[in-house]
This record gives structure tokens, sequence and C-alpha cells, in this order.
């Protein structure tokens, strides 16, 4: 039997034979959750954009007790991590020997509306690193683009909101019910403008965000 880290070199080695960049492998990175920290074994991630694509956790061997345990760490490593859709594997040698080592992989499929609760499934294979990473930047992008749509909607609703407030109290003006002078005038600006700003500012970044996973998504394709 193959000592831990021994294993778990062997698996880099695994995954850079199969087309996991050296750069995108993180071994053990320490995530704060709850007040407490955890250490996956391996996560990947983009070293373009430095996304999280999917997390490994490696077991030396496969026994109901040691799958169970994995998923559940997976779990938790998943919400430590913030992304509760990122792909989870829980690893278990096979085929061992002194030479060379082949791995099975079990993840976890997330609950839907014809099921409760999770289910683990055995993978085929291990998946691609390309597809892990346009699956992401996929699943960001769109992210990206709704929070856009939402915060473009709260931005028009506010801006018609300001634009018939303004519109009353010239309204209110022209009737002398209200005098606005120049002062007076200035303060609306001021107020409007901290009213927009918030939205602008995030409009900005998104719109920067968007263009920066887009150019990534160019470059990769």
């Amino acid at each position: 039997m193959f000592r831990e880290i021994d294993l778990h070199d062997f698996f880099v080695q695994y995954l850079i034979s199969k087309g996991y960049p050296e750069n995108s492998i993180t071994i053990n990175p320490v995530l704060d959750y709850l007040g407490r920290k955890y250490q996956p074994d391996f996560v990947i991630v983009d070293p373009d954009s430095n996304m999280p694509l999917a997390i490994f956790e490696l077991k030396d061997k496969r026994t109901e007790d040691s799958l169970s345990t994995a998923i559940q760490q997976l779990s938790t490593y998943a919400q430590a991590i913030k992304i509760p859709d990122i792909p989870l594997f829980a690893v278990f040698p096979i085929g061992v020997d002194n030479k060379s080592l082949e791995f099975e992989f079990f993840t976890r499929n997330l609950p839907s509306e014809n099921k409760e609760s999770d289910q683990i499934i055995k993978s085929d294979k291990l998946p691609a690193y390309q597809l892990l990473k346009n699956s992401r930047l996929t699943e960001e992008l769109s992210k990206i683009s709704d929070e856009q749509e939402h915060t473009v909607d709260i931005f028009k609703k506010i801006c018609w909101v300001l634009a018939v407030l303004v519109c009353l109290a010239l309204v209110l003006d022209i009737l002398n019910i209200f005098k606005i002078d120049v002062q007076r005038l200035g303060l609306i600006g001021v107020i409007i403008g901290l009213i927009i700003l918030p939205y602008a500012n995030k409009l900005k970044i998104l719109g920067f965000e968007f263009e920066r996973l887009t150019q990534i998504k160019k470059r990769e394709g």
C-alpha cells in the first residue's frame, strides 16, 4: 500500500497526464467556513481567472464508510468555497502496483424536482480539464448577465422615479408653491447622484467582469 504522500503525488501526476495544467492543481488549500478551517485534498482552479473548477477528495481505500465520509467532506468544501454547484469528486486508487496507479471517481448528483436528496454516482472517467473550465466560464457569464439585467431593471425604475419627482418639483416651482433656488437645485443634484451612484458602479464592475471572462473564453476558443 502506498503512503499518503505517495498517493497524492501519483494523483497529481495522473491529473497532469490527463491534460490538467500543473498550475491549476492546488493541493490542500485552507478554506475558512463558520469559524473552522478545512483543507480539501485538491482544488482545481482556472489559472487565468483563479476561479475554482472542481474539488477532489482522495482516499486510500474505497469502503462504504470512506465513500460516505468523502462525499460529506466535499459537500462542506463546496459550502466553504461558496460555489454550491461546483463539481465534486471522491477519488479512490484501483489497480495498485509499485509503478503506476489508476483511479475511480464518485460524484454527487445534486437534488432535483424528481429526488429530494443527493445521490452518489460513479463517474465513468475523469472529467476533461477544458470541459470543467468552459462549464464554469459559461455559468459565471450567465450569472453576471442575469445580475446585470436585474441591476439595470432597478436602475431604470430609480431613474423613472427620480424623473417624476424632479418634474413634480419643477411644476411646484412654476406654480410658486415651492421655489427652487440654485442652492436647492444643487442639493437635489447631489441627492440624485448619491442614489444612482451605487448602481452605476455596480454596472461598471459587472461589465468589466463580463468582458474579462468573455476574453478568457475567446482565447480558449
